[in-house]
């Protein structure tokens, strides 16, 4: 959607549905939401199919050179099994970066520097804090710097976690060769969704993030994703289930302002 973005500018609450093939926007860098990033992200949702032969993919940001992303989410389905530095969120990040209060459920498929939350964090200036990641993650050719949350990092990642059991192959076939948790922990399920656990613990469920569904989800509170007074939007529809959003396009059903149990 974006090929270069830069501060002092800034995005906010930003949605996109898209499916693209990646052949080398800006510095070679592809992302749902945006290719290369030195800015502010917040409240952002970025849902994208994408393929293609370049490096630097990543669900919402290809690229990161000191930007920041912060409570926003990714889902779908990245990569093609022959590209480097891809992730679920980010592809790569360096500099000053950080990733904050942020998950992705987006399946990856890459070669080296694959991991479901960010590819390669490639600067011990960067962090990654109360994040997590639960989409399968797949390597090919032989891959090793592939990880359920991250590829490789030489950044600090705190509070940020892959699902137990999530499934991470190196090799591209199942039961050949499995990932290694370098660099993450793993928890199960219905303890990463309990908010009274860490990460979802530090995040903010009065007017930044919801709980809805079943089992328990964070789902961002963009104004036409969890305000009961925009259910009716048809950005929802455009969204997949892996947004928490089933239960909201259930509600769609009933008029504003009646509940429904999950």
């Amino acid at each position: 959607l974006i090929g270069l973005a830069r501060a002092p500018g800034s995005i906010s609450d930003a949605s996109v549905t898209l499916a693209f093939t990646h052949n080398g926007p800006f510095n070679g860098a592809g992302g749902g939401l945006v290719g290369n990033n030195g800015t502010l992200i917040q409240r952002s949702i970025a849902a994208s199919t994408m393929t293609g032969g370049n490096n630097y993919m990543g669900g919402l940001v290809g690229y990161m050179d000191g930007g920041i992303i912060l409570n926003s989410v990714s889902s779908g389905s990245i990569g093609s099994g022959s590209v480097n530095r891809i992730g679920g969120l980010v592809g790569f990040m360096q500099n000053q970066s950080r990733v904050e209060k942020s998950y992705s459920t987006a399946m990856v498929r890459g070669l080296q520097y694959s991991g479901g939350l960010v590819g390669l964090v490639n600067a011990a200036a960067s962090t990654i804090t109360d994040s997590f990641a639960t989409g399968e993650v797949r390597g090919n050719g032989g891959a090793t710097l592939v990880g359920p949350l991250v590829g490789q990092s030489a950044g600090t990642i705190t509070n940020s976690y892959a699902v137990t059991g999530t499934f991470c192959d190196s090799q591209n076939a199942a039961g050949t060769q499995a990932c290694g948790t370098t660099y993450t922990g793993t928890v199960a399920l219905a303890t990463l969704y309990d908010p009274t656990n860490v990460p979802l613990s530090n995040w903010d469920f009065v007017t930044v993030w919801h709980i809805c569904g079943s089992p328990v989800c964070p789902c961002a509170a963009i104004t036409f994703l969890c305000a009961e007074a925009q259910l009716d939007s048809p950005a929802i529809d455009a969204l997949p289930l892996g947004f928490c959003v089933d239960v909201v396009k259930r509600r769609l059903a009933r008029p504003v302002g009646v509940t429904m149990d999950s």
